[in-house]
């Protein structure tokens, strides 16, 4: 499937350059070869989405003679696809790009949408644009080689999704046998049901001003967490972590039941999801983070988001003042 996906784009350009996660790389390699493109292996890890690797991948497709005619084919997970994005956007202002996801966690969430960013010693995802790909492949095969922890930071971004409003996704995740044995059939459905609801949120906001920032719940104390940890805890863990805490926020507040906490809270139990990583609020490091999140409104308002588990159009996204945010969320 891999093979006759990208061979039927690069037909149509002067040359092709495949962009890979290295570990994936390393997996494919008997398949990739045999395409006998140009390949860039780009090192796995949150680290790469950087302006050094950027620039360092650009003078490599300026050397391989790349032009405006030509294809970039970017395979891996989130970090990729993004990092890759972001270079076909601004390199020669603009060249075409496919993407091929090979986690669940990009499956369901990086190849949508066409937000492409890298990092700073600032914050996550502080440089980007929106670019879209030309096409995405969707190949369950892909999971097949993931260890479980990998698997379950998709699970993460499935379990958010539900807890916005689309119910069906929970049923789903609630099957956890064939979640986490990675049923092929389950499995397409459970990532189309995904897909199919971000899209739906992306068409109403493609620019993330407004309905689309609630696709950040848990985000923004989870970003804030990746950079304090210096990436040692995982994007899913710590969206699972900051879904703990907003929610915990939101039900302090009076925006969100009690009852509607707990139901988060056991679907994130049920894979075991969750860390106890309280200490992480004490770090400076992690305020400081927060502060920087590009959803906030000012640096004294941090920017989180109210999810209503019944009704996707009633999520919203609530700022608050940093001294009063700190308080909420040491409260429990």
């Amino acid at each position: 499937m891999l093979k006759k996906f990208i061979l039927s784009h690069s037909i149509h350009y002067e040359n092709t350059v495949l962009l890979i996660d290295q570990t994936v790389g390393q997996i494919y390699e008997r398949e990739i070869s045999s395409l006998g493109l140009e390949v860039i292996l780009i090192p796995s890890g949150e680290t790469s989405k950087s302006r050094r690797m950027k620039a360092e991948i650009e003078d490599k497709l300026f050397v391989l003679g790349c032009s405006r005619n030509s294809l970039l084919v970017a395979i891996g997970g989130g970090v990729v696809l993004d990092l890759v994005g972001f270079i076909a956007a601004t390199y020669m202002r603009g060249i075409d790009f496919i993407s091929v996801p090979t986690t669940l966690l990009s499956m369901v969430d990086a190849s949508i949408g066409g937000k492409c960013s890298i990092n700073t010693s600032e914050g996550k995802n502080l440089l980007g644009l929106f670019y879209l790909a030309k096409d995405t492949l969707i190949d369950v095969s892909f999971l097949s080689s993931l260890p479980k922890l990998e698997v379950l930071e998709g699970v993460a971004e499935m379990i958010k999704h539900g807890f916005l409003g689309e119910r069906s996704i929970i049923t789903m995740l609630n099957n956890k046998k064939k979640v986490v044995s990675l049923d092929p059939y389950f499995m397409d459905k459970l990532i189309a049901k995904n897909r199919k609801f971000k899209r739906s949120v992306v068409a109403l906001d493609e620019k993330d001003r407004d309905m689309r920032q609630i696709l950040n719940f848990g985000h923004t104390i989870g970003h804030a967490v990746e950079i304090a940890s210096q990436y040692e805890v995982s994007h899913g863990r710590s969206v699972c972590f900051g879904m703990l805490k907003e929610s915990l926020i939101a039900q302090e507040l009076g925006f969100l039941k009690r009852e509607h906490r707990e139901q988060i809270i056991r679907m994130i139990d049920l894979f075991d999801i969750a860390i106890d990583i309280d200490d992480i609020l004490e770090k400076d490091h992690f305020y400081e983070a927060l502060a920087m999140d590009k959803k906030n409104s000012s640096r004294d308002k941090i920017a989180i988001v109210i999810p209503n588990i019944l009704k996707t159009s009633h999520c919203r996204v609530d700022h608050i003042e940093a001294k009063k945010f700190k308080s909420l969320i040491t409260s429990g």
